[in-house]
């Protein structure tokens, strides 16, 4: 596939022919590698999609050709309400699809939206293999002037846990328990915790990770959405 044949459009919250052609590229993307990363179904991320209320999903697919199979995806997310000057940008290009300008085709796309909507701060987030200091995603994400801000960890651990490690871990985490307690609710948070629960959910943005975060806290609004955290900015 030539470069000059990639074609980059938006997908419309109504297409759904198109978005199910969106999530097959975002499902290729995301578990290279990553086998044990869960499988949504295109239905239920569509649904989502369609329910944001304070942040702007826009949606990008590239085809081999106007009307050939689609290479890669990319989705945008524009908040609303607070940090208006921020974009999260994500590409996805399978693996059988990269180092071909899929990805600088995505790329070039949102980066190009964003600015037309104002935004000044480019913010994404780049999955570093672990043990590994460098990746392709980190050449990718500097090809477009982002600098790290900061490294979040992320562990995984697969379930069920043999019943040693079980005994290990309540060994270690029950001296930190006493005056807390876990409460579960169903079909969203009481309305008399709810203003505690935004005000906590905006601060773990900001609060959390180490380096120079780019996000300010948001304010403790009702939404259906919860942020994630971005390490890799530029500014427009």
């Amino acid at each position: 596939m030539e470069r000059e044949s990639i074609v980059v459009s938006e997908v419309a919250i109504d297409d759904e022919a198109t978005f199910r052609e969106y999530a097959a590229a975002e499902d290729g993307a995301w578990r290279a590698g990553r086998p044990h990363e869960p499988t949504i179904a295109w239905r239920e991320r569509l649904a989502a999609f369609r329910a944001l209320q304070d942040t702007q999903a826009v949606l990008f697919v590239a085809r081999d050709g106007e009307s050939g199979p689609v290479v890669g995806a990319a989705q945008l997310m524009l908040p609303r309400m607070a940090n208006t000057d921020l974009a999260h940008p994500t590409v996805l290009v399978p693996p059988e699809h990269r180092r071909r300008g899929v990805g600088a085709a995505l790329g070039r796309a949102t980066l190009d939206r964003s600015r037309a909507e104002g935004r000044t701060r480019f913010v994404g987030e780049v999955i570093i293999p672990r043990g590994a200091q460098d990746s392709t995603d980190v050449a990718f994400a500097r090809s477009f002037g982002l600098r790290e801000s900061y490294r979040d960890v992320r562990s995984e651990l697969a379930v069920p846990i043999a019943p040693a490690l079980d005994v290990e871990l309540r060994a270690e985490c029950e001296p930190h328990w006493e005056g807390y307690r876990f409460e579960s609710y169903v079909n969203g948070v009481p309305d008399d915790l709810l203003t505690a629960y935004l005000t906590l959910d905006g601060l773990v943005e900001v609060d959390s990770p180490t380096g120079r975060p780019t996000s300010r806290p948001r304010s403790p609004a009702p939404s259906p959405t919860v942020g994630a955290r971005r390490c890799w900015s530029t500014r427009a």
